[in-house]
């Protein structure tokens, strides 16, 4: 667990639970637990937060394209290259298969898209397996 984790207490996640899963409604669990219906919102929104960080580093475990922050313009060039399951895809198999003259070549990308997509795939695969993308090498 990360600090951002320990943070949130089993009471946030009970109000999350009664709140999401069992569709409680805000003046329920707010009655529930003597609190007031805006801090019920921002309980909720505490645990959605700490959801959204561990389904992230998660990602980046796995090394796939979806743990890389893109422009929506490159996700949709993605989508269109890869198929609706790019999110999955690991970021190596996507190296191997898209050959970075060939994203050069694709419409709408532009040098500067393109850059800031190989800043991202660094994070995953570091700057050395970048370069030799770029440079057309075996991977």
């Amino acid at each position: 667990m990360s600090f951002y984790e320990d943070e949130v207490s089993d009471k946030h996640w009970q109000v999350y639970r009664m709140r999401t899963v069992d569709g409680a409604t805000l003046r329920k669990v707010a009655e529930a637990f003597g609190v007031t219906q805006e801090r019920i919102r921002q309980m909720v929104a505490r645990c959605e937060r700490v959801i959204v960080v561990i389904n992230a580093r998660e990602a980046a475990a796995t090394g796939s394209l979806g743990s890389l922050r893109l422009q929506r313009a490159m996700i949709g060039r993605l989508m269109e290259e890869v198929g609706d399951d790019w999110r999955e895809m690991p970021v190596v198999e996507f190296m191997r298969r898209f050959r970075f003259d060939y994203m050069q070549r694709i419409p709408n990308i532009g040098k500067k898209r393109l850059a800031a997509f190989c800043e991202e795939l660094s994070k995953v695969v570091g700057d050395e397996a970048v370069a030799r993308w770029r440079r057309g090498e075996q991977l």
